[in-house]
């Protein structure tokens, strides 16, 4: 994205995470909030949480208020990789259990159907038509109520050819049940009826308030999962859990998280604001003007660098100790993970850790590895793919080999979004910047210093 940026001409480029900025827009907006019961009011050590609820992500942010309007992260921005999106697939899956896995499938593969003389129509299309009407029919619901999804007439006629009959899909439909309990109390109770309404004869799948409901139990659980997770972190108190995004105004999220705040020891107030779908926007704008208010950042995973260190008696005897006429001991530990930031651990916005990289000598070309990991401890070696993962190589070319070992000074300096390295050229002495996104898990392009030396490495290897 930020390398679109530049090819468009953009001199200047900053990512803010789509949670951070709906949290700088509800904070703006509370300003304006004409209902004084319903405005929301900060002061110094109060602390929010705010999920960002879209169509495939739920992006959460913990922060608490310092003084002047000063803002941290209590916790590293967390989230998950599940949105409204997941009831759509919940409804096509239902289907596929009514009418058989291969329903959708062979509807999307023919390859047209005529609609009139001159006019034809992809069915992939009119899935797409179907897929929309259930779209729309899932932004409209009401509060513990049936709601209609219309049924497109192509996959209408599909069904009625893959049934033998409309009768057929009627009665498919009232056999299949959900188990679970219905408003009633009744076990296993149907799910889709099907009616006809209108003048132009439209269909309709009648869903039933428990159908709905079931269509979102998996995204409703995941959430509540997330937020009981974020809650029971000690430094995570906060007053107010606020959700934005377009699918935080589906009816079901915000009673479903008063019934688990209402089952927790401290309750914990539910906040939407108007337009919540717009937060993320107007959000962003506000935060590229004061992005500074948010003084501390949480780091999301944890950063090392690929490093050969001495090996000592105490350090363990392992595959990773090889013998060198480099080290003072006669050995080195290859590959080890020598920490820049642990997980979650707080650093400001252009926070700079400095270390130094040992180039052996005799060497044409180096090349080393920034790494990133999920656990906060216990990394001993960056080739743990059980515990680590590649973020960016970087290789290093020089015209002449070295007699000497050489040291090479990096600096790593950690921003919102990425990773900067600053390092000094061994051997022109000049300082100069790679750029790594902090959550980059591409390693294809790899960062080459010294390019003008690159074909010679690619002489040695044909």
């Amino acid at each position: 994205m930020r390398e679109c940026g530049y090819k468009c001409g953009m001199h200047h480029v900053e990512i803010c995470f789509e949670s951070i900025a709906a949290t700088f827009d509800v904070i703006n907006t509370q300003k304006d909030e004409s209902n004084e019961s319903k405005r929301l009011k900060f002061v110094k050590d109060d602390q929010i949480v705010l999920l960002d609820m879209g169509g495939g992500t739920i992006d959460a942010a913990c922060l608490k208020f310092l003084e002047d309007g000063m803002m941290e992260e209590t916790h590293h921005r967390d989230g998950l990789e599940i949105g409204g999106v997941a009831v759509d697939q919940a409804f096509e899956a239902l289907l596929s259990d009514i009418f058989g896995d291969t329903v959708i499938p062979k509807f999307q593969k023919e390859l047209k159907k005529k609609v009139c003389k001159f006019l034809f129509l992809c069915n992939p299309q009119a899935w797409l038509q179907q897929k929309y009407t259930f779209w729309s029919a899932k932004h409209s619901l009401p509060v513990n109520e049936q709601w209609n999804v219309r049924l497109d007439m192509h996959f209408k006629d599909h069904l009625e050819t893959e049934c033998k009959s409309l009768t057929a899909v009627r009665e498919k439909l009232q056999a299949h049940k959900i188990n679970g309990k219905s408003k009633s109390g009744k076990k296993n109770f149907m799910c889709i009826r099907i009616i006809f309404l209108g003048l132009l004869g439209e269909t309709f799948l009648v869903l039933s308030y428990e159908t709905w409901l079931f269509l979102h139990e998996q995204v409703l659980r995941s959430i509540c999962d997330l937020v009981s997770k974020l809650l029971d972190h000690e430094r995570v108190k906060p007053k107010v859990l606020i959700v934005t995004g377009g699918f935080s105004n589906c009816p079901y999220i915000v009673p479903r998280l008063e019934k688990l705040f209402s089952e927790r020891k401290d309750p914990l107030k539910v906040y939407r604001p108007h337009n919540a779908h717009e937060s993320v926007v107007r959000g962003s704008v506000l935060w590229a003007i004061n992005q500074k208010k948010l003084s501390f950042l949480r780091a999301f995973s944890t950063l090392g660098l690929s490093v050969d260190w001495t090996w000592n008696p105490w350090d363990p005897h392992d595959d990773h100790k090889v013998s060198s006429f480099e080290s003072s001991t006669g050995f080195l530990r290859k590959r080890c993970f020598d920490t820049i930031i642990r997980r979650d651990d707080k650093y400001e916005d252009g926070k700079e850790y400095n270390d130094v990289y040992v180039l052996p000598r005799q060497q044409t070309s180096v090349e080393f590895g920034l790494y990133k990991s999920e656990h906060k401890d216990g990394i001993q070696y960056c080739d743990d793919k059980s515990k680590c993962q590649l973020l960016k190589k970087f290789i290093m070319f020089f015209e002449k080999p070295f007699s000497e070992q050489v040291d090479f000074q990096i600096t790593f300096i950690l921003k919102n979004d990425r990773v900067r390295l600053l390092y000094k050229h061994p051997e022109t002495g000049n300082f100069d910047f790679a750029i790594v996104k902090f959550e980059d898990e591409c390693v294809e392009d790899v960062v080459k210093i010294g390019k003008e030396f690159e074909n010679e490495e690619l002489k040695v290897e044909s």
